[in-house]
């Protein structure tokens, strides 16, 4: 009989080599390898003809709640592990609060473990959302083993850990929210979750450019994972699936946060700007974008003004400071504007995703409004990405009721719409 092999792993990033190194070529860490003998693999294979596999076990879940249900194409999947990430403070436990106290009913208890508040805070959360729901179990505990022997005890139909950066396993010798840890930790819950049919959800945090902390591998090992983001200000939420192996990701849920609870907002079309639609003024334009099934005004906010220096500054919020800087420089080939000398301020409300080129016109002509001092209609639309020939390019047009849509095919003709 074969010896098993010893390996030797990386305790801080899980780098695995056949001998042990003094350093970690991955992390860079001294000292950091251990030991490690792989476990007694079943080699015993199952197979099952594809025809005679039966689906209805992946038949989605409604939640209760529409939005959730939209966002993750009909709701959940019995034994489907999910990751809910977000910034602190976003509203995560609220949202996963608010759905076991949708799915808590007799039979199909809900067993939610925080590993960072105690029950009293927990509970005080609850009351503030008005859940009070008898099949609620509430646990705090940290080990991964403790919390699998509090699920078997109850056997929950749906297990809730708050959150995966805090659960550890105390055979790994290292800080929970480690690489190793994570990952142990995150196929010890899989594992469980998958030979029980369970529905679990694992709250994330992120780092600060977005990105979800730990490795990457938690992202492949989830069935689902899910963003919740501060959108449109500081009041507006919005769920975005980004992984989801039982539907598309092609849709997105909204919130609201009012006195603290995440009110649903189910409207198709989303404004969100500094001021009423009742006058005409220089330096604000508007557009649309189509977010998912949902259309969004934008509002483009520009301050131009004589600089200070030999050249002027070029400040871009919630936007993209190299595009800006193409819009600038097609002004100056195609529409004879010298803009060297200006500083010039952009101000982006209402974006809930990443830059669009679909706004490049609306900046164009707020930066024109402004320079010209030009009042603008606020019930007029700009929209198309500017190429470097000056052309404007529509993708596609979206019509709102109340508006009209100004069409120019170059910027010199939308220039001319402006009344430059």
């Amino acid at each position: 009989m074969a010896k098993s092999k010893i390996k030797f792993e990386c305790s801080s990033c899980g780098y695995q080599t056949a001998s042990w190194l003094g350093r970690c070529p991955e992390c860079q860490k001294w000292n950091s390898f251990e030991e490690k003998i792989p476990k007694k693999q079943n080699l015993e294979i199952k197979l099952t003809k594809l025809i005679h596999i039966n689906q209805n076990n992946l038949d989605k879940i409604s939640t209760g709640i529409h939005e959730y249900d939209k966002a993750n194409d009909g709701g959940l999947v019995q034994g489907s592990l999910n990751l809910l990430c977000g910034e602190p403070g976003v509203g995560k436990s609220t949202l996963i609060l608010e759905l076991a106290n949708k799915l808590g009913k007799a039979d199909e208890e809900i067993l939610y473990v925080s590993g960072e508040e105690s029950c009293e805070q927990i509970a005080l959360r609850a009351n503030r959302l008005n859940v009070n729901n008898e099949y609620i179990n509430i646990a705090t505990e940290v080990e991964i083993s403790k919390i699998l022997t509090i699920a078997n005890s109850i056997r929950p139909k749906f297990l809730i850990i708050d959150s995966i950066q805090t659960i550890r396993m105390e055979e790994i010798r290292t800080n929970a929210g480690g690489v190793a840890q994570i990952r142990e930790v995150t196929l010890e819950i899989l594992n469980y979750i998958k030979a029980k049919n369970i529905t679990c959800f694992l709250i994330g945090h992120i780092t600060k450019d977005g990105q979800i902390a730990g490795p990457k591998l938690l992202e492949h090992m989830v069935d689902v994972v899910m963003h919740f983001e501060k959108v449109l200000g500081e009041e507006l939420r919005m769920l975005k699936v980004v992984k989801n192996r039982y539907g598309s990701t092609n849709d997105i849920g909204l919130f609201e946060l009012k006195e603290n609870r995440l009110i649903e907002i189910q409207e198709k079309y989303i404004k969100k700007v500094s001021h009423e639609f009742n006058r005409q003024m220089s330096g604000t334009a508007y557009t649309v974008l189509r977010e998912s099934n949902r259309e969004i005004l934008i509002e483009v906010e520009a301050l131009v003004v004589e600089g200070k220096g030999i050249t002027g500054k070029r400040i871009i919020r919630s936007g993209d400071q190299a595009r800006l800087s193409m819009i600038l420089a097609v002004m100056e080939k195609h529409l004879k504007i010298d803009m060297n000398t200006y500083d010039i301020y952009i101000n982006i409300n209402g974006t809930i995703k990443d830059y669009d080129e679909q706004i490049d016109s609306c900046i164009l002509v707020a930066i024109l409004s402004s320079l010209k001092k030009i009042d603008l209609n606020s019930t007029n639309l700009y929209t198309g990405s500017i190429s470097l020939n000056g052309a404007i390019r529509v993708k596609d047009e979206i019509k709102i009721k109340g508006f009209e849509t100004i069409k120019a095919s170059n910027v010199n003709e939308l220039a001319a719409r402006c009344g430059q």
